[in-house]
Formats: C-alpha cells, structure tokens, sequence
C-alpha cells in the first residue's frame, strides 16, 4: 500500500487537491494522516486529517469542548438546546424527569462515541451514564430536539455545503437477522473501519446498545431499520446532500460561530424540524471529514475542498468577516 493510500479519506482528497493546485505537498505520516504543504508564497504549513494551522488554536480547543462551544453559540443568539454537564447519576435523572426525553454524551468526545438518544426511562439512563462515563468523568445530559441531523461546512468564514446525516440502517429480507444484515453490510466494498473509504463500518457495540434484544431478531422483506442511534458518519451513517435545503438563517449562524472561532474549516452540526422551521446548534467540528461534502451517499458533489484548498495555498487569504 503506498504512503496516499495510507492517509484517510478525508485528507487523501485534501492532497489530491493540493496536488491538483500545483501545491508542493509531502506527506510527513500517513499513520496520522499528517501533510505539509507550502502557500503560493513558499511559506511553509501542517496540515493534520483537514485541520490546518492557519486555523485559531483556541477556536479549535473550544469546539472540542461541547459546553465550551454551546457557550460561544450561546452568546452569538444562537439558539441551543438546553443541557447540563453532570457528574453524578442523581443529576442526570433530575434533568431527565424536567425534560422527559434526553441525550447523553461525553463533555469531549468525537464520532459519536458515547452518545446515546432518545433516553425516556431511568433504566436507559442509567445504562447510558454509564457508557458515556467510560469516556470522561463529565457528561453532558442535553433535551432531546425534534428534528433532522445536519452538518454545515463553512470555509474561510463562507457556508459551502450541507448534508444531512441519517443513522445507519440496514434493508430486511426476511431472512437474516438484524446482527447478520449489519455483519452483511459491512462487508460490502465502500465501508471501512479505518476511514479509508468515504462510509465507515456499522459499529456493532453501538447497535447492540441501540437494538439490545432486537438485534437478533428477523426483520421484514424490504423493511428499512435504522441500528443506531447517533447519525454520525463514523458509527455507519450516510450522509445525503442538503445545500439546496438549509435555510438563510441556519447558514448565517453556521458562518457567525465559524468566524467567530477563527476556524479556516469546521462542520456546525443542527437539529432542524422542517415541518416547523426550527433548528438548534449542537456542535462544532474543528477538523471536519470534508470526503462526504465532496462525494455524498446520495446527490450531487460540491467545490468545497477546491474552495479550501485555494484558501489554504493564498498567503493573504483572510477569514471572511
């Protein structure tokens, strides 16, 4: 395997851009998808999975820190759901009867590890506190929103793109239970667990939490089963194109909180009801997977990573304001 086919998806497209804008480009770890590319004007910069450092350092700590990054959406106007970090099981369960629905989560977690939705007794809470503590001392215990899951990707302070992230699920035949059609599916070509492909692997652990006992049971020909909870694209979500769907106001706050930050590149991710109009901030993803903004499972692709690269390779390129 060469040292391109090493690096995941998402930078393998980041390099094949700079290469394709002439960029001198070189690949210091494949292993951790690590480049160093020069500007137009020779000076030299890291690129790490999509992150560069022409990003703001403290804009992307913030956006690793949910309550950190609720707090500056927060104090922008934009709306959030409302949340509390806990530390205790007793807190947890008092959210939960002042809100009747609720997700967990850890404080500082990325690709949906942790997270459990759509929590409505104190037996589920309870199995989810504790799977969300395996991953920090802090969680956060935040209302459940109605609504789609949908990421924002912002450039240079500019919305690019959107898709929306649905859950991973898996078609019935009548046949096969629900732990073998997931086995089934993630066998099939264009799946990794490596992010070497633009659609990672069902994780099984998360579907069995999801599923418990219904994982071994048989579905329906044809019926459609969604196996996690969490959308996330690691966890074996798609993610469909929806830049011709998100509103004025969605792409505004996305662009506000960007800028705000100081993030070269970043994925805002909302809760928005359509039927209703309203939407929610959720988080900020400092170092976006941008392979599915630019090959989504279904729709049509964007210029988002040429835009990025072009931003990148501009010695004066500034963050829109």
């Amino acid at each position: 395997m060469s040292e391109i086919e090493k690096l995941k998806v998402s930078t393998r497209v980041m390099y094949d851009e700079l290469v394709k804008q002439q960029a001198n480009v070189r690949i210091l770890d494949a292993s951790s998808s690590m480049l160093e590319f020069n500007d137009n004007s020779g000076v030299s910069h890291l690129l790490f999975s999509t992150s560069s450092d022409k990003s703001s350092s403290a804009g992307a700590m913030i956006a690793r820190n949910k309550n950190r990054g609720k707090f500056i959406a927060h104090s922008l106007g934009i709306p959030v759901p409302d949340d509390l970090i806990c530390t205790t099981f007793a807190e947890a369960a008092a959210f939960l009867k002042k809100h009747s629905q609720v997700v967990i989560k850890p404080l500082d977690n990325s690709g949906g590890t942790g997270i459990t939705t759509h929590i409505t007794s104190l037996h589920s809470l309870r199995t989810a506190f504790a799977y969300a503590t395996e991953f920090g001392e802090k969680v956060i215990v935040q209302q459940h929103v109605d609504g789609s899951d949908f990421r924002l990707l912002v450039v240079a302070g500019t919305f690019r793109s959107a898709v929306e992230r649905r859950p991973a699920s898996v078609v019935g035949d009548g046949i096969s239970s629900l732990r073998a059609l997931i086995e089934a599916e993630n066998s099939r070509d264009g799946r990794s667990y490596d992010y070497s492909t633009n659609q990672g692997c069902i994780d099984m652990g998360s579907a069995e939490r999801h599923l418990s006992s219904k994982i071994e049971s048989v579905p329906a020909n044809n019926s459609v089963t969604e196996v996690v909870g969490p959308a996330n694209i690691s966890l074996g979500g798609t993610a469909h194109e929806a830049t011709h769907l998100v509103t004025k106001a969605m792409v505004r706050d996305a662009e506000k909180i960007s800028r705000r930050l100081g993030l070269g590149i970043c994925g805002v991710d909302m809760m928005w009801d359509k039927t209703t109009d309203n939407y929610f901030f959720i988080e900020v993803n400092a170092t976006p997977g941008i392979d599915m903004h630019n090959d989504p499972f279904w729709g049509t692709a964007t210029d988002a990573i040429e835009h990025y690269v072009t931003w990148l390779l501009d010695p004066l390129g500034q963050m829109a304001i």
